[in-house]
């Protein structure tokens, strides 16, 4: 079941600043998680974003970045990107 997308202001602004390979790969891994967003996701929390249990997926060329969001049953809601802790090398593949 696919699903739509929805991007907070702040990840509209970091994408911007991305460069085209990341930015490309972070469309490309968003599309894949829309199509199934439990299966295509990994489970993230972290109490300085909320208190609940949000979802995160892996994109980016090189140091690998994450893609944290809520999933509602119907919306995945991007709501924060960040560089991976620890750092990890990525290929757009993975």
């Amino acid at each position: 079941m696919r699903v739509d997308a929805e991007l907070s202001l702040a990840v509209q602004a970091e994408l911007r600043t991305l460069s085209l390979g990341d930015a490309s790969d972070f469309f490309r891994q968003l599309r894949k998680v829309c199509e199934d967003p439990l299966r295509n996701s990994q489970a993230f929390h972290d109490k300085k974003i909320s208190g609940y249990l949000l979802r995160r997926f892996s994109f980016g060329v090189g140091v690998e970045r994450i893609a944290v969001f809520h999933y509602d049953g119907q919306t995945v809601k991007v709501i924060r990107c960040r560089l991976s802790k620890p750092r990890r090398r990525r290929s757009p593949d993975d």
